[in-house]
């Protein structure tokens, strides 16, 4: 198994980055319940669907927010350190797979390997939700 990165066991994540990941659960998860009261989508004044277009426009905020801060925020939370981009980022990946297929757990640092993988499809799915969601509301 090649030896990931030299990252700290546990680093402490600034204010900032703990706002934002908070903002993130919570309007997400506040979206995501609206969206089964949100009732009928073919009525765009429906009551349900305002708050929750509302709740994801406040998670599109805070998705942006996010972005911003994984480009220019501090090295610990960008994304140029953990993002599976290369050849040298996906070995891990592989790894980690093979050893989950050999029913143990992979012994990483946060954001390397599979847990890097899963956590950038996650910000591309919530990014594009985000997107969606704004145009929806604008167009």
């Amino acid at each position: 198994m090649t030896t990931p990165p030299e990252v700290p066991e546990r680093e402490e994540l600034d204010v900032v980055t703990r706002f934002i990941h908070l903002g993130l659960t919570v309007f997400g998860v506040l979206a995501w319940v609206m969206g089964y009261w949100a009732g009928d989508y073919k009525k765009a004044e429906h009551l349900g669907f305002s708050i929750h277009r509302w709740l994801g426009m406040g998670l599109s905020i805070f998705m942006g927010l996010r972005l911003l801060w994984g480009l220019w925020g501090p090295d610990n939370v960008r994304f140029a350190q953990w993002v599976p981009n290369n050849r040298e980022r996906l070995q891990p990946v592989w790894e980690d797979i093979l050893t989950l297929l050999s029913l143990r757990l992979p012994d990483r640092p946060p954001h390397q390997g599979l847990s890097g993988l899963a956590q950038t499809f996650g910000l591309a799915v919530f990014s594009w939700m985000a997107l969606t969601g704004t145009l929806m509301l604008f167009t």
